[in-house]
Parts: C-alpha cells; structure tokens; sequence
C-alpha cells in the first residue's frame, strides 16, 4: 500500500512536470509587474548634486527634510509608492498637496503617527512641475530616511505590495492555524482535567506574535489605514509577549 502511494505522488508530480515544462499555453496571470523604478535623479531641496534611494541622512526631530524631482510626462496619471516610517508626511507638486499623512491626527498620548506604505498619485497635469516629498519625525535620525520608490498604475503598486509579501503572508497563515490546532489542544486537557496553564500562556504567545508579525508586512494599509492602532498594537504585543514567553520559560 506504501509503494501505491508512492507511484501515484510521483505519476502526479511527472504530470505536472511534463505540463509546465512542455506545454505552450497562454499565461493568464493578473499580476503583471508593470512598475518601475523611481529612485533616481532626485534631489535635496536647495541642492543641485542628484541623489539615489535608498538615502539617509541624520536629522534632528522636528525638523522637516525634503527631497525633489522634476516631473516627467511619463510620470503623470501614475502613483509613486514607498514605505515611510515614524514620520509625518506631505507630498507636493509644486505649492499644491496632493498627499499627507500623520498631520490631522488627534491623539492623547503618543509622538508617532506610526509606519505607512504612501501611495500618492501624481496628477495628470503635473508635467514639469516639481514633486517634492517632505518628512517630519519625533524622533532623531528618521527624517532624511528614504527607501527606495516605485511608479506605476495605482492597482498594480498595491499588488505589488501584496505579492512581495506574499510568502510572509502565508506564513501568518500557517502560524494561525498552528494555533488553532494548540487551541483544541488545551481544550482536550482541560476536559481530561490535565493542566494547561503553560500551554495557554504559550497559545496567546504565538497567536500575538503572528498578529505582531501581520502587521509588519504593511499589507494591512490595504484594508484598514489606522497606522496608529497599529503602532499602539505593537507596541502592547511586544510588551506581552515578553510577559507571556517569561511565563512559560
């Protein structure tokens, strides 16, 4: 019965060999990768020597630092995308905003408008005018930080998003069931009366830190975009977390 098995995983697997390797069939995929590149011939406002991004540059807290660029045709209609973090943010084309982040927020306690995956669009009638990208932190050093920015169809930034995080994604997902099979686990003991203490504890461990670690993708921008809630959330998971893996070691 073993070999049966056996011989029907490798028949499956030569099928599937065979099919992707020799058969010409018209790829229907709807993720086309149609962005690009937008991390050159920036430049630091006021200077004339060109930057490349990624780029850094230590900045006190407070103090607001940009980057620009000239506006190609090709440009226009398009939304650039990148990663910002505990940074407030406002785009402009020339003297008009056409993004902005962290500004209008109203918060009791807290100095950072968390981590954000900007996507700005850039008008149809921006050709020629300046792009600038300006940033404020709370913190030292975090400012003149910029990641490397991408260009392209709205849509397909946010695929892009989502598929470069895609294997993270699947791996959150195997956490979570991971979990939910601890979860039957403890419910077993409890009814055999045994005690479960340590693995409830270790259970809420793993189900936050795969909460913790969705969170960090930065794909979550896509359904919900309160990146306070989910600095605050990090923050609390981190905290227990710790309390909770101490418990059980």
């Amino acid at each position: 019965m073993n070999y049966l098995v056996w011989v029907c995983f490798i028949l499956c697997v030569g099928v599937v060999s065979i099919a992707l390797i020799s058969f010409k069939i018209e790829d229907k995929t709807v993720y086309k990768d149609d962005t690009r590149d937008y991390s050159t011939n920036w430049y630091l406002q006021g200077e004339d020597e060109p930057i490349t991004l990624s780029y850094n540059e230590n900045v006190k807290k407070d103090v607001p630092f940009s980057i620009e660029k000239k506006i190609d045709s090709d440009d226009c209609g398009q939304t650039i995308s990148f990663l910002s973090a505990d940074s407030k943010i406002r785009i402009y084309v020339d003297d008009e905003v056409i993004y902005e982040f962290g500004y209008k927020d109203e918060r009791w306690f807290g100095k950072t408008p968390g981590s954000v995956w900007v996507f700005a669009d850039i008008p149809l009638t921006g050709e020629g005018k300046t792009l600038r990208i300006e940033k404020v932190s709370p913190y030292d050093n975090y400012a003149g930080k910029f990641q490397n920015i991408i260009i392209g169809d709205r849509d397909k930034c946010i695929l892009k998003l989502i598929k470069d995080n895609s294997i993270k994604l699947a791996e959150c997902i195997v956490v979570f069931l991971g979990a939910m099979l601890l979860v039957l686990i403890v419910i077993i003991m409890s009814l055999m009366k045994q005690d479960s203490r340590s693995l409830i504890y270790f259970v809420g461990f793993v189900l936050v830190s795969d909460i913790y670690y969705l969170i960090e993708t930065k794909t979550l921008i896509v359904f919900y975009g309160n990146e306070t809630i989910y600095s605050i959330a990090v923050f609390f998971i981190t905290d227990y977390s710790t309390g909770a893996l101490n418990s059980v070691l």
